[in-house]
């Protein structure tokens, strides 16, 4: 069943079970509750959502023993580690044990990394918002200027990657910077005044001047 976009959605019953390759952004932004299972194969865009984590765990450890035994399937070899993401609410979610998916429980939110912070859904994505050319505040003491912007999924919840340079780079003729000069950001979301890493690790990356997505990007 497609929920629909206009509204926050629960996934409560087998019936409001949902599955793409992938499901849309906007799809999985509106979702408040549920547990959003993610191949992980870094060839595979497979996901679904599901009203347990037992039925994430089953429906994603399906996908991945149907893929191997598939003569249309190239990649799904040796080792997978499916990551099954609870939806607590419209902006947290929580990453179950991705290995050991038996019994199930999620790991303490208090534990370091494996609380994510969720794009919010009243306000423009990175990607509208921040543009080539703009200056972001970044780790280090100087800014960045933006190059480009692209659209991520990390465990399957949408997020962003940044390239930038220090803004004193000169660029070739052409107008291209040197790839050896490039700086990365990446897999972040906005959240309360600041842009954060939806990653295992290094959580604070660069602060807007007042508040979510619209305000990283500042004037020259």
């Amino acid at each position: 069943m497609v929920a629909s976009t206009e509204s926050p959605q629960h996934i409560e019953t087998r019936a409001d079970c949902l599955v793409g390759t992938p499901i849309e952004r906007a799809q999985i932004r509106i979702t408040e509750s549920g547990f959003l299972a993610v191949c992980s194969d870094d060839w595979c865009s497979w996901q679904g959502l599901f009203p347990t984590r037992e039925l994430a765990a089953q429906a994603v450890t399906t996908h991945i023993e149907r893929a191997r035994r598939s003569p249309d399937y190239e990649y799904h070899y040796g080792a997978q580690s499916p990551f099954v993401v609870e939806l607590l609410d419209d902006k947290t979610a929580q990453l179950c044990p991705n290995q050991e998916l038996d019994p199930l429980t999620p790991w303490q939110a208090n534990c370091d990394g494996q609380q994510l912070f969720r794009a919010e859904t009243d306000r423009p994505p990175l990607d509208e918002v921040l543009h080539r050319g703009d200056l972001i505040e970044c780790h280090g003491p100087d800014d960045g200027m933006v190059l480009s912007v692209s659209s991520t999924r990390c465990f399957g919840l949408p997020a962003f990657s940044v390239i930038f340079v220090d803004p004193d780079t000169e660029s070739n003729q052409d107008g291209i910077y040197p790839e050896s000069a490039y700086r990365y950001l990446n897999n972040y979301v906005a959240r309360d005044r600041a842009a954060l890493c939806v990653s295992m690790h290094d959580r604070l990356a660069f602060t807007g001047q007042r508040d979510a997505q619209s305000d990283l990007k500042r004037c020259h």
